[in-house]
């Protein structure tokens, strides 16, 4: 059960942002509308956990904010609808329904977008239940986004942030980008709507392998927070394990040999490039 609104909304919205800094802040420019998924034999072509072209929210539960949730047809990323959250705060995930959830092992993108008040979105994947999830935070007031983990409904754990080198503007359309290793890296990339990555960062946790996805929004000056095509494509060639990049085949860059603290490659997520021997916290450009 969950704690009262206010102090679940300030334990999520309210970590201190003192002293974060960005790890492989890049300016690599991909095509983010296609790419490879790796839970289907096809490598031309993501899969789209949900793009809500269906027109409804039938496969999300609603934590609070049921009142402002609508699939939308006139501000999508990608086809014809999009989620829109106005004038509540709102919070819902998806646990069935939905084929196939991201999971250990696979890269996926999520689409955001925030106008007016919109000051903080997330998106949460590994989700077993709303108090039992990963999320990444973007905090417009602050230009920063953030991975955490909340457990058992308690206060959220961070594990990697990025508020350096980047800034974020309303009314325009950002990919999440995130590689969930199967040993619990986790590598949070974030673009621009024209394809250029604009910073990454990276942590670690083992809690989760899989699980379903959710959004939050919260409205503290009103607004509307968007989210669409959300869709597991083949991870960045960037030295971090991916093999090809989200529009097509990448480069030779997949496979580093390094650690977390390995030297970065300098493959791009269209490919050509030539792969990295490290890992998250390398040297120079990652992809």
């Amino acid at each position: 059960m969950f704690e009262p609104r206010q102090t679940r909304r300030e334990a999520l919205k309210g970590i201190a942002l003192g002293g974060l800094t960005a790890v492989g802040v890049g300016s690599s420019a991909v095509s983010a509308q296609s790419g490879n998924g790796s839970q289907t034999g096809d490598d031309s072509q993501p899969v789209i956990v949900d793009d809500f072209e269906d027109g409804d929210l039938n496969e999300y539960e609603f934590d609070r904010g049921r009142s402002g949730a609508e699939v939308v047809t006139d501000q999508a990323y990608r086809g014809s609808n999009a989620l829109a959250i106005t004038g509540t705060d709102t919070e819902l995930t998806s646990t069935t329904g939905l084929d196939p959830y991201p999971r250990a092992g696979d890269t996926f993108t999520c689409w955001f977008r925030a106008s007016g008040g919109a000051d903080t979105l997330q998106f949460s994947y590994g989700v077993q239940s709303p108090g039992d999830r990963y999320y990444v935070k973007v905090n417009y007031p602050n230009e920063a986004i953030q991975l955490y983990r909340v457990r058992n409904t308690g206060s959220p754990t961070r594990y990697g942030a990025a508020n350096r080198g980047f800034t974020l503007a309303k009314d325009r359309w950002y990919g999440l980008v995130i590689t969930w290793h199967e040993d619990g890296r986790q590598i949070v990339r974030l673009y621009d709507e024209g394809g250029n990555k604009l910073t990454q960062f990276a942590g670690r946790d083992n809690t989760w392998k899989r699980g379903g996805i959710g959004y939050d929004a919260y409205l503290e000056s009103g607004g509307t927070a968007y989210f669409d095509y959300v869709t597991i494509t083949s991870p960045p060639k960037d030295g971090n394990g991916g093999n090809g990049g989200m529009n097509g085949n990448g480069g030779n860059g997949g496979n580093g040999n390094g650690g977390m603290n390995g030297n970065g490659g300098n493959g791009g997520m269209h490919g050509g490039g030539n792969g990295g021997n490290g890992g998250m916290n390398g040297n120079g450009e990652q992809g």
